[in-house]
């Protein structure tokens, strides 16, 4: 259940997500859902990235259950693409990531706070798909591309065949 936010500080970043292709510019922030297939390719870029398990929100704080739930079911998809015309959400990831980099006391309290801000803001102002952006046969053709890559990844140290994978 492991998500991840990507800040693009200079450059540009080629994105596929499930098939699909966006670039991410400088400024731009990019979120990605449990669970998608994702690549990017960087020009002249540089950029960073937080990962981040979304069953921590749902362990500690009840409240926010019935909305990081949502998420994490896939029936709140978050939109994947935020350019700075966003402002909320631009300075909501920047703060996250100005208390990570400065690590002054109680910086987690302030990750974790912001982090659940933003969870805020994509509610409140309908920043997600009601549900996964794709139709059934892409969907099939990622997971079963996703069963190959976790073989892969389970057998690296031993040669595989085409047959293996299929």
């Amino acid at each position: 259940v492991e998500y991840e936010i990507i800040r693009v500080l200079e450059g540009s970043l080629h994105m596929t997500m499930d098939e699909k292709e966006f670039t991410a510019n400088t400024g731009d922030i990019v979120f990605v859902n449990s669970g998608v297939l994702h690549s990017g390719e960087p020009s002249a870029c540089v950029y960073q990235c937080i990962v981040f398990d979304m069953n921590t929100f749902i362990k500690h704080n009840p409240r926010c259950q019935t909305y990081i739930q949502k998420i994490i079911n896939h029936s709140a998809f978050i939109y994947h693409h935020f350019t700075p015309k966003n402002e909320k959400i631009h300075q909501i990831i920047w703060n996250i990531f100005e208390a990570m980099e400065n690590e002054k006391e109680g910086f987690e309290m302030v990750v974790f706070g912001e982090l659940y801000h933003f969870f805020g803001v994509v509610f409140g102002e309908h920043l997600y798909f009601s549900d996964a952006p794709q139709n059934r046969r892409d969907y099939r053709k990622i997971m079963q591309l996703k069963n190959v890559l976790d073989f892969m990844e389970a057998n690296y140290s031993s040669p595989l065949t085409l047959e293996q994978l299929s």
